[in-house]
């Protein structure tokens, strides 16, 4: 967490706000930029779109089941779209959370490491997403698995 996003949380300056802000990607396509409030954005450089979002973010523990579970305003059809491009590509959905001060609009204040997309639904008007940072179906690659070819001894265990 940022100093400057310490001190705003602990003073609560009146004319500071912090705008929420989500990066939704998929690989070969261009990122999903949403941010909270009514106005288009420019955050670090980068257009976001505005929208009605609501985070919840993940408890801080060392379980590595941590989720960050995120609501949408989809009245306009995109998450929806975004979703049936990633189905239709077989593709995993990344998400990183960023957190901007008003005050500050060019470097976040807090980022969450990109989470793997594990769930969501919708109804009416509204999506609803989760994502994790343990993303279990793609765990095995790159690590070394320990077999009784790879290591001998290993068949001797009790």
């Amino acid at each position: 967490m940022s100093e400057a996003l310490k001190i705003a949380y602990a003073s609560a300056p009146v004319d500071e706000f912090l705008i929420n802000a989500l990066e939704i990607e998929i690989d070969g396509i261009e990122p999903l930029l949403i941010c909270d409030g009514y106005e288009h954005q420019v955050l670090g450089g980068r257009n976001f779109r505005p929208s009605s979002i609501s985070v919840s973010l993940p408890r801080r523990a060392n379980t590595g089941q941590q989720n960050l579970v995120f609501g949408l305003w989809n009245a306009y059809g995109e998450a929806q779209e975004y979703v049936d491009k990633a189905l239709s590509t077989n593709s995993s959905v990344k998400v990183t959370y960023y957190q901007y001060l008003s005050s500050d609009k060019d470097n976040y204040a807090l980022k969450l490491p990109a989470m793997t997309v594990v769930g969501g639904t919708f109804q009416g008007i509204q999506a609803k997403f989760e994502a994790s940072y343990q993303d279990l179906l793609n765990l095995a690659f790159p690590r070394e698995r320990y077999t009784s070819e790879t290591s001998p001894a290993i068949q001797y265990w009790n």
